[in-house]
């Protein structure tokens, strides 16, 4: 029920954007700004943030390309890196340690979190609490959470409407589940958000 995103567009077919475009978190706070031109190209300044409200990332888009510097922060707000952009291409980048020191690093870092042991090992735990519910439930639910910047699980929420008991017991099995590696984007830590079903057949 929490508002995802606001855009405008040029037609009711909704094929262009124009204006302000905002995306929202589960928790309701902005996390992108993003403009459009007339043509529906990314334009002017662009700002991301992290659900805790500091800033992610801001930069600025020529006909949606990315141009001149670009910077992205740490999750304790320090300065990650910045990036010099040319018609989108990368010409300098210059890195920084979460103490905000500058660092010797040749190449950018981009890597999604994962699972040690991989995904099959995480489904394998996953499948264990639609047969330890001894409610009698048949169908399917959805799950979200995050994995934050320490690999922990946080923020579970279920989609569906369920009882407060079996919630919270959904919940507390997911925070409970250790094993994850954080994503890394711009050679920093980053939260990545997740959603997976639960299917029921009992």
């Amino acid at each position: 029920g929490v508002l995802a995103s606001r855009s405008y567009f040029k037609s009711s077919q909704k094929k262009k954007k124009i204006g302000q475009s905002i995306i929202y978190s589960r928790e309701g706070k902005m996390i992108s700004l993003t403009f459009f031109n007339s043509e529906g190209l990314k334009i002017g300044k662009h700002q991301t943030w992290f659900n805790n409200g500091s800033i992610s990332s801001v930069g600025r888009y020529v006909k949606d390309k990315k141009e001149g510097i670009w910077k992205y922060y740490h999750f304790n707000g320090k300065l990650a890196s910045k990036l010099y952009y040319k018609n989108c291409k990368v010409l300098k980048s210059i890195i920084f340690n979460e103490d905000g020191k500058r660092i010797d690093v040749k190449q950018i870092t981009k890597k999604e979190a994962y699972f040690k042991g991989g995904s099959k090992k995480f489904l394998s735990k996953v499948k264990k609490i639609t047969k330890a519910i001894t409610y009698k439930m048949v169908g399917k639910i959805y799950v979200n959470f995050t994995v934050d910047i320490q690999g922990n699980i946080k923020n579970v929420n279920i989609e569906n409407k369920l009882p407060e008991k079996l919630n919270n017991y959904i919940v507390a099995f997911f925070e409970n589940i250790e094993g994850w590696s954080p994503m890394i984007h711009m050679n920093r830590k980053h939260p990545m958000n997740f959603s997976i079903p639960l299917n029921f057949r009992k």
